[in-house]
């Protein structure tokens, strides 16, 4: 199953959704929004089947999620809640907003493991950053791991060798 959390839609608009007037993904009910709107007992909506996948997609409406979650800091748990109630899946991937915001710590407390793309020398500089959003997330998901780095448009410079060196 696949989960676009990110209000810009990447995700969705990859899978050829942004150029379907009308479309399901369009509209609040396909996204995860009522996941942080609700007082109790969060659930996710029904997922959309895009090439046999689940998904549930991403639209402008996610920015009331952020809104939501930013007020009221518990609310960040709610997706976690939401996710746990799942079944017949072995794996969830989650795409995120590249920013720090309420939103992408919700979406990381949900998860269990991360995989964390790392460009370029301004990657290697916000591990950092990384490594704060990860103890906020132990709140709710204590066994939270980075699982992977995955290094892209890599330059050869003194700051990725010293990072990456201290990765390994």
């Amino acid at each position: 199953a696949l989960m676009d959390t990110d209000p810009q839609a990447s995700l969705t608009k990859s899978l050829g959704l942004h150029d379907v007037a009308g479309h399901p993904a369009f509209l609040a009910d396909h996204t995860i929004l009522d996941v942080f709107q609700v007082e109790d007992a969060p659930h996710l909506p029904s997922p959309l089947n895009v090439s046999g996948v689940d998904f549930w997609p991403s639209n402008d409406h996610l920015l009331k999620a952020d809104s939501e979650s930013a007020s009221d800091r518990s609310k960040q748990g709610h997706m976690r809640d939401a996710v746990m109630q799942l079944e017949g899946y072995d794996f969830l991937i989650i795409d995120t907003k590249p920013g720090v915001t309420p939103l992408l710590n919700a979406a990381v407390a949900a998860a269990d493991h991360i995989v964390v793309p790392v460009s370029g020398d301004k990657g290697m500089e916000n591990l950092q950053k990384l490594s704060r959003l990860m103890k906020a997330a132990q709140g709710f998901s204590p066994h939270i791991k980075v699982s992977l780095f995955v290094p892209n448009r890599q330059r050869n410079t003194v700051l990725a060798r010293s990072v990456l060196k201290d990765l390994q």
